[in-house]
C-alpha cells in the first residue's frame, strides 16, 4: 500500500489525541494563511473555545473574501453562522 503522510499539524494532532502537541501548537492570534486559521479555528471549537474559534474562522473569512475564495469564504460563513448560534446561547468558554 501507499505509506500515509505523517501530518504534524495542530488538527492532526489533535486526532492522534497528542494534546501536548495540541497545546504547544495552540494558537491565540489569527495566523497568516487560511489553512492555518481553519485548522485552529476547528481545534478551538473541537475543544469548546467557542469565542476564539470564532476569531479564526472570522480571519479566514476576511482572507477568503480578499483572495476572491468563494467556497471558501462559504465555508468560513457557515462555521460563524453556527458558532454564532453556540455563543449567542451561552454555550462558550
Amino acid at each position: 500500500g501507499t505509506p500515509v503522510k505523517q501530518c504534524s499539524c495542530v488538527r492532526c494532532e489533535l486526532r492522534k489525541l497528542n494534546f501536548a502537541a495540541v497545546f504547544a501548537k495552540l494558537a491565540k492570534e489569527p495566523c497568516d494563511t487560511i489553512v492555518e486559521n481553519l485548522q485552529q479555528g476547528y481545534v478551538h471549537f473541537k475543544l469548546g473555545n467557542y469565542l476564539a474559534s470564532f476569531s479564526f474562522f472570522k480571519a479566514a473569512l476576511e482572507q477568503a473574501k480578499n483572495d476572491a475564495l468563494p467556497v471558501m469564504e462559504l465555508v468560513c460563513a457557515q462555521n460563524l453562522a453556527s458558532l454564532k448560534k453556540r455563543i449567542a446561547g451561552g454555550l462558550y468558554s
